[in-house]
């Protein structure tokens, strides 16, 4: 029994007295499902704990053997503290560039900061960019009207190097790789994910409503995925916590 109650399954129970029973679930103290040692695995789980349960053969006991979690014991203090601590879980994709962009984009600058340039313009958005030895390099066009960062330059010394050029250059590969993931992390921003610069990861935020469901092409059909849904508790009423779809950057 307990290996099948570990394994997921609900609905095993067994009244012993059928009285008590029915007293309890007509004063609403239980709920008759046989989903009460489901839940007692999850929670102990939950709190890094261990239990175990059986009947004898004779099936006039019922044995349950529960194990606090795992403590390290402050000699000083004298608290304990988890020496498991679950607290996220991860899984992991990597994404290969199909293409890297053919030329990278540079041009004199007077500017010398980030927080130079944006509180110069505040309400201008610009694409992204790095400073280096007086100059502004970007993967976008500064030969473009539209670029923004044209506000930034002097437009008559713009110039171009090949990608590859670049990276063979003082520092070059590092350059390039900050540009690439300032430009992923400006992707994900106009898709609306929240980037967190402590943890170093992006993720989904809640919709005022709550759970947030994304619509997508898949490789064959377009296919939609909940980024972000509410873990409730036994009693399916209150929430426990928020699981976010986050995207880890490295």
């Amino acid at each position: 029994m307990f290996e099948e109650v570990k394994r997921g399954k609900r609905g095993v129970k067994g009244y012993r007295n059928p009285v008590l029973a029915d007293l309890f679930y007509g004063a609403g103290a239980m709920d008759k499902r046989g989903s009460g040692l489901s839940d007692v695995i999850s929670l102990v789980n939950e709190n890094a704990g261990y239990v175990e349960f059986f009947p004898n053969l004779a099936n006039t006991e019922f044995t349950v053997k529960m194990q606090c979690r795992p403590e390290a014991i402050d000699e000083t203090t004298r608290t304990a503290t988890p020496i498991h601590v679950i607290t996220t879980q991860f899984s992991s994709n990597i994404i290969p560039f199909q293409r890297l962009p053919e030329y990278i984009y540079f041009a004199e600058t007077t500017f010398t900061s980030y927080n130079e340039l944006f509180s110069t313009y505040p309400s201008i958005s610009f694409p992204p960019f790095e400073f280096y030895n007086g100059k502004l390099f970007t993967l976008t066009n500064l030969r473009s009207s539209t670029n923004t960062l044209r506000n930034a330059i002097n437009i008559s010394n713009i110039d171009s190097i090949a990608t590859e050029e670049f990276v063979d250059g003082e520092y070059g590969e590092i350059r390039l790789l900050k540009l690439l993931n300032k430009s992923l992390r400006n992707h994900l921003h106009q898709l609306g994910l929240i980037i967190d610069d402590k943890n170093l990861w992006a993720y989904f935020p809640r919709t005022d409503e709550g759970e947030r469901v994304i619509n997508y092409q898949a490789r064959v059909k377009k296919a939609k995925r909940t980024v972000t849904r509410a873990r409730l508790a036994a009693n399916k009423e209150k929430v426990r916590y928020w699981e976010h779809k986050a995207f880890i950057m490295l």
